[in-house]
Order: structure tokens, then sequence, then C-alpha cells
């Protein structure tokens, strides 16, 4: 994974998404010992993986981009797990249990900045940084959980919702979604997958959703044309507004 050194990366106190993601509520100190802590800033084009060298850990954030995150150890084409959005702290698995824990490939093409995980008790000496990353991990944990009940308990097609709702409550966390109409880089195949549904069913539900002026996919985007029906046939989550991760 290629990392530009400065003066080419941003320095965290002029990051582009202090005021949606991150240092929200944090002074320029904190700022500074984040730039301090980056290693550098690099972009992978899409379809690549995002992991380091063998045996080590890596450590990063999302600047833009999404990625998808993979069942480890599986094949190409395997379930996909979740999705990683701008913002997301990336590896933290691999600081405690090894890199053999992440696996993701870049869905877009994307930009990152990498951390040191050698630094990593250093953060932690920060209470106001630490409790941001442990918000964000519980908040990633949660979302994960709901996920999984929702693909197991709710019909097709409120899990499509449910999965719709999830990410668009989570770009608008980051003020990547001002207004119920979001861009969705997953093809149909990968939504699918993302789903546990065969292409034919999604189609079908799509396709219902869209006749009933609930909710349309169409050229990469997804458009929510009834956001109250949306949440009812999502089974009414409530997602956490102001949990916001680290960037």
């Amino acid at each position: 994974m290629p990392v530009l050194a400065p003066p080419d990366w941003i320095a965290c106190a002029q990051c582009r998404h202090r005021d949606g993601v991150g240092f929200v509520g944090h002074d320029d100190d904190d700022a500074a010992f984040m730039t301090a802590f980056k290693l550098g800033r690099g972009t992978l084009q899409a379809g690549a993986n995002i992991e380091g060298d063998a045996g080590q850990p890596i450590l990063l954030t999302l600047y833009s981009g999404w990625a998808l995150r993979l069942r480890q150890g599986a094949a190409t084409g395997a379930a996909i797990l979740g999705i990683a959005l701008p913002g997301d702290l990336i590896g933290l698995e691999t600081v405690f249990i090894g890199r053999g824990a992440l696996r993701l490939q870049a869905l877009t093409d994307i930009t990152y900045c990498q951390f040191d995980p050698a630094r990593w008790r250093e953060l932690l000496d920060r209470p106001a940084l630490a409790e941001r990353v442990l918000r964000a991990q519980a908040l990633a944990r949660r979302e994960a959980e709901e996920r999984q009940v929702a693909a197991t308990t709710l019909s097709a097609t409120g899990n499509l919702c449910h999965f719709v709702l999830t990410l668009h409550d989570a770009l608008r966390r980051r003020k990547l979604a001002r207004d119920d109409s979001f861009h969705l880089p997953l093809n149909r195949k990968q939504l699918a997958g993302a789903l546990g549904l065969t292409a034919l069913h999604l189609r079908r539900v799509l396709a219902n959703l869209r006749e009933t002026g609930v909710l349309e996919l169409s050229d990469g985007r997804a458009t929510l044309h009834d956001l109250s029906r949306l949440r009812r046939l999502a089974g009414n989550p409530q997602f956490e507004q102001d949990a916001l991760p680290l960037i």
C-alpha cells in the first residue's frame, strides 16, 4: 500500500471531514497529535485489496471512497460482511490479533490516511480520542449485529430497506448525504451478495419498491421517496445520530 509523505498529505486540522466526522468537539492539540501519528496518505484503485505487509498490522482511515468488508479466508465472490465508508477506522483488529483478521477490497477508488500502529498506545493515553475510537467501534459492532438480525428475521423487502437506511444514516452522520438521495456504488451482484439474495429475487424486490413509490436504485444512486414507509418496512431501526467515527 503506497503512502504519500508530507507535504502531499493534509494535516488533520485542515481535514475536509473535520466539521462532519472525527474532530468535532476536539481541540487543535488533538488534531496535531493525529497528524504526528500519521505515516502518510495513499490511494488505491477500485478492486485492489487493502492490506499491509505480511505479518504486519495496519491502521488507517478512509478519506474518500468505499470499501467492502469480506469474509476472511473465503474465495472470490464471498459474502460481503459490511461496507467501510469515509471516516471509518480500519485495521484495529490487526493491532491486537494479527493482520490475517483483516480483509477488505476497494469498492471505488479510495484515498486513505495511514497511521503508525506501533504508536497505538499513545492514542489511548489521550482520553478524548480514546473515547472516540471506542464509541466508533461500539457503533460499528451494533450496526453489524442489527444488519445480521435484519437479514435473518425480516422479509427480503425489509432486509433491503434496512440495508439502505443503515447506509443513509451513516452517510448523514458523516455529512455526505444531506437529502433523501445518495451515491450507491454497489452493482446488483454485489448488492445481492450483501443482502444474501439471488439476483432474480433482488430484481423483484426493487421493482416492487419502485412501483409503490418507496425506494428507487438507478444509475448508481439510491433515492428514498418515502422515508417514513421505508423505516416501517425496515422495522423502524433507530440509529445513533451523534456517534461519530474517528478520522
